[in-house]
This record gives structure tokens, C-alpha cells and sequence, in this order.
């Protein structure tokens, strides 16, 4: 007879502990003193086996951050972009330490990679992959389990799993690979193994779940949040197009680790690479397909379209979710994307950046001149925003938006008067705040929730059918340049927001190449894509050593409105910031691990 089975878990980078977790370590693998279950007794009934299950989905990676516990304590993955930012006076806000490049490998100090800086439930919790080779290891000797009971919870861990291990992979390089429950100090003193050796071991289990005719093709109803084969099928796709993508689709690593440079790179390049992507999206599509899923384009408007596609529950119509959870958060919550001044006092944790703003197309396909200021006609303080493609009126609130319809309307007023005196509620001079924007994508139907009360729902999105057409896309585009294939997959997603590709993308492998980048940006907005893809794709020296600017705006004697384009912040993104660091604390235990370059 077994007896109390101790629950151990690691901790990569610091010591985080999360509202779900059970104790904080800065340890690599740590057995918590006071978390304890009867393993007989887990394995005793279904009933208890299956709550064991749904613990194990506690861990569901978050693309929202929406408090001041999340992993970058209350920015959302975007702030550390081009594309948001977090209030500059509040130092709290941990997207300031990746802006001004002050990361270390350090624990708890003023400049070190101090706890909540990447945490929360991207923080790769060990806590479910723990409990999913518990599970493996027992549910056959449950007595009262179907053989659908027993398969379904084995493929939900070996999907698990390799999402779990993913996360990690793509953000470490090699890891330190968990095949089997530990139930020893010595079995955690675990070396890193190579990146393909990850790699395939990732595949391994999703080829376990796929195989596994008990795993159903969609999660819906009080299912919805689990995962399942379409999701299977899906990150396969993704693994495969991480590992065609240049950061480690080379014998050249961006920074070398001498003799382990196969722990960060797979030591070659190989073109075919990018089609074994291709392909794996294309059977993760036509496996989505055959199944019921499907691009929404059928809603009442091109942006309801989009909202529906990026806010909503299947049983709200959203056909193209494959992996997604809701979360429900009080009011508080929603102040982290609310704006600041007066009437709101929100904030200001998420917020959108100009550089954001100037990404976006017009309807006719070109783009709004920034470059000067732009005075609008009487009384119009919407007017250089008001042709902007339907993903851009849904996702973004700007000066003279209704931001409250109905009763108790409310219009934004992201202004100030002439020689910068007080204006417009949320204008910088009333409200210092640095950025004349506001999130509206996951706000719909809850900007007045503070003062009417209710719950605010929000969709951590972790996988849509867009995506598996994006990444068809650009892996096509890179392994044989522009084709009419490539233009169509990208269709699919944009012409359901009434958008095309443009002729100028069609006459080059480059200029494809960047307007999918940018067509990302836009897509999955606050998805969390922006900050994994720049580096996936070594882009981020590029693109995130730069300017932060927004569109300040005066209101004139006249009420016209003048909006001229100002530098707010100089960012700055270091080449070892491509692979993530193991804490110091971790490498002075001297039990093999090896760091990531730079660090």
C-alpha cells in the first residue's frame, strides 16, 4: 500500500507562487512540507480521480494578465512590445524592468529578474506535470473507471504534458525532461537535454494523444476549456513551425553556447523544415474542419466578426476556437485596462501604443500619414480614426469614443488644451497618463462595470483556427516564397474584417514575410503571439530597440483637433533576452545544468 505521496513541483526562474499554487521555492524541483493526498484514496473512485484531472488544469496559461499577481503584475504580455505599455508612473508595473533592459538572473533584487517579472501561469507550472504522470502512473488500478474514463484522462495528460513542456522549450531552449513521476530527491537533479531531443519527446506525446480515439475533437459545454484533439493537432503545427523558424532553425545560434550549442539550436538549417510545418498545419486544418470548425464570418458586421472570434464561447457562436478558457474576474480586475482620469480612475496597466495604432490599414488598404500633424474638421475629435479596418474599431478606444452607449453615454477625451492646461478627462495634463488610448477588445459590454456592478468574463485564447492558416501561411512563404496559396490562407482570416492582401505583398519573399508579421501584430492583438513571435523569428533586435510614440492631441479654440505624433519612451531589447535564464540560484547547485548564453 502506497502511502502519502508528496506533491513536488519546479520553479524556473524565481520563486513566484501563485494564488494556485502551494508554497514558493526558488529551488528547481521542490517538495512542498505541507501539500498531501492519499494516493489510495485518488485512485479509489472515478469521482476522485477526475478531480485530480480538473486540478491539473488549474495551471492553463493565461494570455490575459489581469492583476497584480500575474506574471508581469498587471501588464499584459503586449507591454513588453511594440504594441502596449503599462503606466509609466507606477513602478510596480514589471514591464518597465524588460523596457529599460534591466533583467538579470537574480533573485528579489531591485534589477534582477524579481518574482511576478515572466510568472503567473506562464510561469510553466511543474505543479500539473507532476500530476499528470501521478495520473498516468494510476488510473488504470481505478476500480469503478470506464475504459473511455481511464483513455480520456491518459490523453488529456499526454496533452498536457507537451503543451507544459512546449511553453517551457520555446522560451528555454533544451529542458530538463520529466518522462515519469518523481518520487525522489535524486530523480530531480535533472540535466538539460538537447533541443531536438525536447523536441521529439513533445511530439512523442502529442502523437500519444492523437492516436488516442477517446480524446474528442472539440470541448464544449462544461467541457469547454479542456483540451482536445483539434488542439492536439494544432500545437503540433506550432511545435513543427518553432522548429523551423530561425531561432533554432540554424547552426548558428545568436549567441553561442561553445560545445552545447545543441541545447539552443538544432546545428543546421534545413529548408524542408518549414514544408514539415506546412504540412502539419494542413492535416491540423483538415482535421478542423471535417470536426465542425470554422472562421467566423457570418456575424452582422466585420468587426462583430472579429469579436466573436476572439471574445466568445462556442456556445456564443465562436466556431473557431480550439483551445480557449474563460475567466471570471470582479471589477477590480478590469482597472488595469481601464483608462485613468476622473471618471474611470482606472489603471492604465494594458495600454495600446501608437506604434499599434499606425499598423493598421484604412478600408481602401492604405495608411494614415503620421508623419505630420493632422488637424480634424469641427468638432469631430474621431475623424483620423474613423476609416481605420473594423479589427481596429473593436480592439482600440480612442479620443471621442463611446466608450459608454446608452444611457449614461460617455465619450473619450484623450485631450488637452492649448499650451498643455488641463482638458479632456483622460488627456495627459488631467490624468498623466502617457498614451491617448484604451483597450476595448476584451472591455466590450463591461467599460461602466465599476459603477454598475456584475462579473467581467474574459477569454484566454490559447489556440483559433486563424492561427493554423497563419502559420500554413507564412511557413509556405518562407520555404518557396509568394504564392496564391499563401495569399488565400492569409484571406481566409482577413477577409472576414474586410481586409485583402495587398498586390505589394504578392512581389517578394521579404515583403510577404513583413506584412505577415505585421498581419500578426494585428490578428492576435493581446494574445500573447507579439513577443514570442519577434523572437521566433530573431526579430526582436529589430523591432523592439526602439521608440514608443503615441498621438497627442489638442483641442483648439476653434473645436477642431490637432493630434501630432510624440516620442513617449526609448526601448531597449538585449540579444540574450532570446532564451530565457535559469536563476543563479538553480546554477550554483551544480548538479549539471547549463545557463542560456548572455546570462
Amino acid at each position: 500500500m502506497k502511502k502519502i505521496i508528496y506533491i513536488s513541483f519546479i520553479y524556473l526562474f524565481f520563486g513566484y507562487c501563485a494564488a494556485n499554487m502551494m508554497s514558493c521555492s526558488d529551488s528547481f524541483f521542490e517538495t512542498p512540507r505541507t501539500s498531501t493526498f492519499n494516493e489510495d484514496s485518488i485512485f479509489s473512485k472515478i469521482e476522485y480521480t477526475q478531480r485530480l484531472m480538473t486540478q491539473v488544469y488549474t495551471s492553463l496559461p493565461t494570455t490575459i494578465n489581469n492583476g497584480w499577481g500575474n506574471r508581469l503584475n498587471g501588464n499584459s504580455p503586449e507591454c513588453i512590445t511594440d504594441l502596449g505599455a503599462g503606466f509609466m508612473g507606477q513602478p510596480a508595473h514589471a514591464c518597465h524592468r524588460f523596457n529599460t533592459a534591466q533583467l538579470t538572473t537574480a533573485l528579489g533584487s531591485a534589477t534582477g529578474l524579481i518574482q511576478n517579472v515572466t510568472s503567473g501561469e506562464y510561469i510553466y507550472q511543474w505543479t500539473a506535470i507532476r500530476y499528470a504522470y501521478i495520473l498516468l502512473s494510476g488510473i488504470d488500478k481505478v476500480p469503478d473507471a470506464t475504459v473511455q474514463q481511464k483513455e480520456y484522462i491518459k490523453a488529456q495528460c499526454y496533452t498536457i504534458l507537451a503543451w507544459h513542456n512546449f511553453e517551457m522549450w520555446r522560451r528555454f531552449g533544451g529542458i530538463p525532461l520529466v518522462k515519469k513521476r518523481l518520487d525522489n530527491v535524486e530523480d530531480q537533479r535533472i540535466a538539460r537535454s538537447t533541443l531536438k531531443d525536447s523536441y521529439d519527446y513533445i511530439l512523442e506525446l502529442l502523437d500519444k494523444a492523437i492516436q488516442n480515439q477517446y480524446l474528442p475533437a472539440k470541448s464544449e459545454g462544461i467541457n469547454f476549456g479542456r483540451v482536445n484533439k483539434a488542439f492536439a493537432y494544432a500545437l503540433k503545427a506550432k511545435v513543427k513551425f518553432y522548429v523551423a523558424s530561425p531561432l533554432f532553425n540554424t547552426g548558428s545560434p545568436y549567441i553561442s553556447l561553445g560545445g552545447h550549442d545543441d541545447l539552443i539550436c538544432f546545428g543546421n538549417y534545413e529548408a524542408n523544415r518549414w514544408k514539415e510545418a506546412a504540412d502539419a498545419a494542413t492535416e491540423a486544418i483538415d482535421y478542423c474542419q471535417a470536426n465542425g470548425y470554422a472562421i467566423v464570418e457570418n456575424q452582422a458586421t466585420p468587426g462583430d466578426n472579429y469579436l466573436t472570434a476572439t471574445t466568445k464561447t462556442p456556445s456564443n457562436g465562436n466556431t473557431e476556437i480550439i483551445q480557449g478558457w474563460q475567466q471570471k474576474m470582479d471589477a477590480d480586475g478590469i482597472c488595469f485596462f481601464l483608462p485613468r482620469g476622473t471618471v474611470f480612475s482606472g489603471w492604465h496597466g494594458t495600454i495600446p501604443t501608437h506604434n499599434l495604432v499606425e499598423m493598421y490599414r484604412k478600408n481602401d488598404g492604405t495608411f494614415i500619414d503620421w508623419s505630420s500633424p493632422i488637424t480634424t474638421s469641427v468638432n469631430a475629435p474621431s475623424e483620423p480614426f474613423n476609416d481605420l479596418e473594423p479589427r481596429f474599431q473593436v480592439s482600440i478606444a480612442h479620443n471621442g469614443s463611446q466608450w459608454i452607449k446608452g444611457s449614461g453615454a460617455y465619450a473619450l477625451q484623450f485631450w488637452d488644451s492649448p499650451g498643455g492646461a488641463v482638458g479632456g478627462t483622460e488627456g495627459p495634463a488631467a490624468s498623466k497618463a502617457e498614451y491617448s488610448y484604451v483597450t476595448w477588445k476584451y472591455t466590450h459590454g463591461h467599460e461602466n462595470i465599476r459603477s454598475t456592478g456584475g462579473d467581467w468574463w474574459i477569454l484566454h485564447v490559447n489556440m483559433r483556427l486563424a492561427e493554423l492558416y497563419m502559420i500554413r501561411a507564412e511557413a509556405m512563404n518562407e520555404f518557396s516564397g509568394p504564392s496564391e496559396a499563401v495569399s488565400s490562407d492569409i484571406n481566409k482570416v482577413i477577409n472576414r474584417s474586410a481586409m485583402s492582401v495587398p498586390a505589394s505583398a504578392m512581389e517578394s519573399q521579404e515583403n510577404m514575410r513583413k506584412f505577415i508579421e505585421r498581419e500578426n501584430a494585428i490578428e492576435f492583438y493581446l494574445e500573447d503571439h507579439r513577443y514570442l513571435d519577434l523572437k521566433r523569428t530573431l526579430r526582436s533586435m529589430d523591432i523592439l530597440n526602439f521608440d514608443v510614440v503615441d498621438a497627442r492631441c489638442v483641442k483648439n479654440s476653434d473645436n477642431t483637433y490637432t493630434y501630432t505624433r510624440k516620442v513617449v519612451q526609448k526601448r531597449y531589447f538585449l540579444q540574450k533576452y532570446y532564451l530565457w535564464p535559469f536563476l543563479q540560484s538553480e546554477m550554483n547547485k551544480d548538479y549539471g545544468l547549463i545557463q542560456n548564453p548572455g546570462w
